[in-house]
């Protein structure tokens, strides 16, 4: 009795131990494993966790409430929409948010979190899922600023449509053609018809890793494009015409130095991010420099030349080809240069813009004539040679070439200098009669027109002297000396001649290959009175005389117009010239312009008497004489819209002005030493008592010189007058 006695307590005392342990362990583990937390156990599950796909840059966020007791968390994922730990793939000791980077596009991730402490795993989270998306390449249109609004007709409708291209230019696979043909271009649409804008927000889903072409397409017929960095999220590029010049930039510097083509960029693409840096840094020193030419001069005027380029495209109602530039476009755009200079070179070793300027010929009451260049305003001009006729400067160039008396014959003859120097050299024969010497744009050869002469020949002016004027070239030191046309045609009666007859006004191509000029002639078999007519012929300038020998090309103008004067466009794609319209019985002459290209000649400006008309090197203004009042004065229009501009009236007080030329030199004009001046580096001048212009005008008499400063001279006034 006692043994069993002694069992049932045995049996007793280990179910008390028993229930001690499980109360122990009940405490241990509370409400862990499903529920509870404190007290010691696990923690509790991750509440609140949310899964965003990050900006187009192949992440995802992944973000939950803090757990109290938890001292790291676990992150299970897959690329799927259902989830399990045993799955999925873990990511250990992370915190919220935590960022799930470099995953591919388009891919659907999910994920749940587990709390931790060190007596172990929380239950899992709730799971929850987010798809990667591509990144959105936005961006608004800004069109350039033109002189040709969308009101007067040029590029009316404004934008049509933005397309997104690959370096190649091609349409990327980032879309489904298959559904939507147009989706690498942006229309906007009503009722089928495309609604044209001023301006376009625009958005593109893209690829990360890429770079882009966003061509924006107006309805003049322009583009403006832009090249965008590496993609590598959400970004935007704004397409302007900044981005149209900088991408011009980096097109034309690698298609010289390294043979890129220009309608394939994609061996660019590792470098491009590099190559837009440099090009947007040259394009902003350009606006600075825009803004106050004379303190802002860190600039290469290779990017104005660009930009004056794409510019003058856009006014034409033109897409840019920057496939066809080359030395000679941007010399005559304002490169000054006969080669083009690397991104290093445009930002290390900038070479200033040139400082545009006129020259003239200026008729005193005595008709004595006398050359003098001016700034635009004609606050500063200065005497360049007295006794001379017809200036002329090439763009960028150092020297000017001119018609002045011989010092022996009473003949004109061609002569050259240094700009700001007193070196003047003859270069024609005496007995050569010479006028209207233009230098080549490398200043390497003049071309002119000429007649041999008997220099005893006994008349008041060798202009009537019976023979016809023809075209000769010679170097720039007065040799080689080549005719190159053989007119022979002159009136029966050389008294009716009262104009020139032959070959004259000559005006080089761009890139010195051809010559444009006017061929005159007497239609006499009709009576009184004898009339001139005349054409504008377009030679080829080669050492080979087969080739020069032939007849003028290309020929134009109209057996019923008096056709003169020409002057290229600085792209080599149309000639502007001086007619005599039919229509104008009066006898005024108007504006043409011959389209190359097209053969085609087009009246352009219905305002009269228009003569020695001249480009400005951007493109943009035409300087010409205009008969006001039987008197010649200069005067400034927009090439583009016609608009007057400027009007010069009579600023240096002379009976007449003539020969007008734009050009554009690294001469700037500057006071002379003991002069007086203003803030402006302008001289005080009394005008009662301008020794220029009293008494006629003294020609000997000059109170500026022109200049040519270090390449970067700073805190020096260009006085370049605001409408330029």
């Amino acid at each position: 009795m006692k043994k069993a006695r002694n069992g049932f307590m045995n049996i007793l005392s280990y179910l008390c131990l028993a229930g001690v342990i499980v109360l122990g362990l009940m405490t241990i583990v509370g409400t862990g494993g499903g529920g509870g937390g404190g007290g010691g156990g696990v923690p509790s599950n991750p509440q609140n966790v949310e899964a965003l796909a990050g900006p187009g840059d192949g992440s995802i966020t992944v973000s939950w409430d803090e757990v109290a007791d938890a001292t790291s968390y676990n992150l299970y994922w897959i690329d799927s929409n259902v989830i399990n730990i045993d799955n999925a793939n873990k990511l250990e000791n992370v915190g919220s948010p935590f960022v799930h980077s470099n995953l591919p596009d388009n891919i659907t991730y999910s994920y749940i979190v587990t709390a931790l402490n060190t007596v172990g795993e929380s239950d899992p989270s709730a799971s929850v899922n987010a798809t990667t998306r591509p990144p959105l390449l936005s961006g608004s249109t800004l069109m350039a600023p033109l002189a040709i609004s969308y009101e007067n007709g040029l590029n009316a409708g404004g934008v049509s449509s933005v397309c997104i291209y690959d370096l190649a230019f091609n349409n990327p696979p980032i879309c489904d053609y298959n559904s939507d043909p147009e989706c690498n271009c942006d229309y906007q649409r009503e009722n089928n018809e495309v609604i044209y804008t001023d301006e376009r927000d625009f958005s593109f889903s893209v690829n990360r890793g890429e770079v882009y072409i966003i061509s924006v397409s107006y309805g003049g017929g322009q583009h403006l494009s832009a090249i965008t960095p590496t993609i590598t999220q959400d970004t935007v590029q704004d397409v302007t015409l900044d981005t149209e010049v900088a991408m011009n930039l980096i097109t034309v510097l690698e298609k010289e130095h390294n043979g890129i083509d220009p309608s394939d960029l994609s061996p660019l693409a590792n470098t491009m991010d590099s190559l837009l840096n440099d090009a947007n840094l040259a394009v902003e020193k350009l606006n600075l420099f825009n803004q106050d030419r004379n303190l802002n001069r860190d600039v290469d005027r290779f990017v104005e030349a660009v930009r004056n380029y794409t510019l003058d495209k856009l006014n034409q109602g033109k897409s840019v080809y920057v496939g066809e530039i080359e030395g000679s476009i941007i010399r005559s755009y304002g490169g000054g240069i006969d080669y083009l200079p690397t991104l290093d070179e445009i930002l290390d070793n900038p070479k200033t813009p040139l400082n545009p300027h006129f020259l003239f010929t200026r008729v005193d009451s005595n008709t004595t004539e006398s050359i003098a260049m001016s700034d635009l305003e004609a606050v500063r001009w200065d005497y360049l040679e007295a006794n001379a006729k017809t200036p002329h400067v090439p763009i960028g160039g150092t020297k000017v070439t001119y018609a002045a008396a011989n010092p022996t014959y009473n003949i004109l003859s061609v002569y050259i200098k240094d700009m700001g120097q007193d070196n003047a050299q003859i270069l024609t024969p005496d007995d050569l009669y010479c006028i209207t010497p233009v230098l080549s744009p490398d200043m390497s050869k003049i071309v002119f027109a000429g007649k041999y002469v008997d220099v005893n020949w006994n008349v008041d002016t060798l202009d009537n002297y019976p023979s016809p004027f023809n075209l000769f070239v010679i170097d720039a030191d007065g040799t080689n000396l080549l005719q190159l046309t053989e007119d022979t045609y002159y009136p029966s009666d050389p008294s009716q001649a009262l104009f020139l007859i032959g070959s004259a006004f000559p005006d080089w191509s761009q890139d010195g290959e051809w010559v444009a000029y006017g061929y005159h002639f007497y239609v006499d078999d009709l009576g009184d009175p004898f009339y001139i007519n005349g054409i504008v012929k377009i030679k080829p300038i080669s050492p080979d005389p087969a080739i020069n020998e032939q007849a003028g090309i290309n020929d134009f103008g109209s057996t019923n117009i008096l056709s003169f004067m020409p002057c290229w466009t600085p792209d080599g794609k149309q000639i502007l010239y001086t007619g005599w319209h039919p229509d104008y019985s009066n006898g005024q002459f108007t504006s043409y312009f011959y389209d190359i290209d097209r053969d085609k000649t087009s009246f352009y400006i219905s305002d009269h008497s228009r003569y020695y008309q001249s480009i400005s090197h951007d493109g943009k203004y035409i300087l010409y004489v205009h008969y006001v009042t039987d008197d010649m004065r200069l005067r400034v229009i927009d090439r583009y819209t016609g608009d007057l501009v400027y009007d010069y009236g009579n600023f240096a007080d002379a009976a007449d002005y003539s020969s007008g030329r734009f050009t554009a030199t690294e001469a700037a004009l500057v006071a002379l030493a003991g002069t007086t001046t203003d803030e402006n580096g302008n001289v005080i001048i009394d005008p009662d008592d301008d020794q220029r212009v009293t008494g006629g005008g003294s020609s000997s008499y000059n109170y500026y010189r022109e200049i040519i400063p270090a390449a970067n001279t700073m805190g020096m006034n260009f006085n370049v007058t605001s409408w330029w």
